[in-house]
């Protein structure tokens, strides 16, 4: 992992939103903000969004698509977006060594070179998003990659050649969109109650989407105008939602997502996580066509951690869960691979599977290891309290209440000598100790559930 220090400027210059209400983020950014102070501000945090990458060979190093990174897309409603990034906040502190996403900025720098206007609601969003991301980026588990690189000539021409290779490929994936489009995806053209033309899409889940989603035309063309003449709702043919741009607004995201998965997992030594089932189907049909091995491997694992979330007993905050394997890496690392070796057993990790590993596999060890520490608390007491028998009460009551003086010599005359005070105060110690369970790969989650009960 990256020394902190790398996003410390970031986070210093975005440190005047931590403390502002989302709705007055996007107060700011969107109504009182100018064209000018929005693009400063852009190109300022632009500029302290350092490239990272991985530190080392991992198993568990992960490129992120941009949905579970907090993009706009499917849903551009902040809630939607703040629910994906939690998502991989968690995947992440329990499982990464290093997350990489893509940069939240690139975007915008681009329209700024286009000469386009900016979108600043998402802008506002993804300022949010960023600050969500604080805990793991500054531990170093998750860093942003961007696609503004400065490349030698070398290492530019294998990632052109790479390109190229993939473009044609991609290519041949519209035909994969289209026989999606028209076998599960329909849309309607109409108006709402405010006069507005809209298209209601049904039909995309396994883009991502939502069951329905109505994307809103502000600037409605001759052809809209005229069909919505006609009558108050049009049921849209593929070959129109084709002509409309539909298709291509449904599934261009993921197409970059993949294709841009493709060039990174290649030259920095990761694996692609997505929540998106299309995103796999896509990865799938690019092997059918002979993708280099090292490319089949990152999608082979795709597939297999398409729906994976590592379960966890209660809410535990993130910064918890990032402090404990700061402090007990020993830990997590047992827990990481025992999770590891559970999860390659099944071939579809699905909500219900993660469901029946939680409550066949991780609560029962859980338990047990509270009845170990039960059982062995209740024998130590008794057998410490035996000893304290035979000597001094006073004594005693120190041992237990933690008031028995560092320099124990000064009583050693009276209890008999420094081993038998000793041979006390380890039983009295092993009774609130955990020395018993951490042997147990499931260790690390039992000392977050012991996290989660405090609060």
């Amino acid at each position: 992992m990256r020394d902190k220090s790398l996003y410390v400027e970031l986070y210093d210059y975005l440190e005047g939103f931590e403390q502002t209400e989302k709705i007055d983020t996007f107060e700011q950014i969107v109504k009182e903000w100018s064209e000018e102070q929005v693009e400063d501000f852009i190109m300022e945090t632009f500029r302290r969004i350092p490239n990272d990458s991985f530190q080392k060979r991992s198993y568990y190093n992960f490129y992120a698509n941009s949905t579970l990174a907090g993009a706009p897309f499917p849903c551009s409603a902040i809630e939607c977006r703040m629910s994906n990034v939690a998502d991989l906040l968690r995947f992440s502190a329990l499982y990464a060594d290093k997350m990489l996403l893509p940069s939240p900025i690139d975007k915008y720098v681009e329209s700024i070179e286009n000469g386009k206007r900016i979108n600043r609601m998402d802008l506002a969003g993804d300022v949010i998003i960023i600050l969500m991301l604080k805990p793991l980026v500054l531990s170093g588990i998750m860093g942003f990659f961007s696609a503004y690189l400065c490349l030698c000539s070398e290492c530019l021409k294998k990632v052109t050649t790479r390109e190229n290779e993939l473009q044609e490929k991609l290519l041949k994936i519209s035909e994969l969109m289209h026989k999606e489009a028209s076998e599960s995806i329909s849309c309607n053209l109409s108006r709402d109650s405010s006069g507005i033309a809209y298209l209601a899409v049904k039909g995309a889940e396994k883009l991502g989407f939502h069951e329905q989603i109505d994307i809103l035309i502000y600037d409605e063309n001759k052809k809209i105008k005229k069909l919505l003449k006609k009558m108050p709702e049009i049921k849209l043919t593929t070959k129109m939602m084709d002509d409309f741009g539909i298709i291509d607004y449904l599934f261009t995201p993921l197409i970059n997502d993949v294709f841009r998965a493709q060039i990174n997992t290649s030259f920095l030594d990761s694996s692609y996580i997505t929540n998106r089932p299309y995103d796999a189907m896509m990865i799938s049909e690019l092997q059918s066509m002979g993708i280099s091995e090292d490319a089949i491997e990152h999608a082979k694992l795709i597939e297999k951690g398409l729906f994976h979330k590592v379960p966890l007993i209660g809410e535990v905050q993130i910064e918890d869960i990032v402090n404990l394997r700061v402090k007990d890496g020993e830990a997590f690392d047992g827990y990481r691979s025992k999770m590891n070796s559970i999860l390659n057993t099944y071939d579809k990790l699905d909500r219900k599977t993660l469901s029946d590993i939680q409550k066949d596999i991780i609560l029962p060890e859980l338990d047990t290891m509270e009845q170990v520490i039960y059982r062995n608390k209740k024998a130590l007491i008794k057998s410490a309290a035996q000893d304290i028998l035979l000597m001094s009460g006073g004594i005693g009551i120190g041992v237990f209440s933690g008031m028995l003086p560092i320099d124990y010599s000064a009583v050693v005359g009276i209890v008999g000598g420094l081993s038998a005070i000793s041979s006390v105060a380890e039983k009295a110690r092993k009774c609130f100790s955990n020395d018993e369970i951490k042997s147990n790969n499931f260790y690390f989650l039992y000392e977050l559930q012991k996290e989660y009960k405090k609060r």
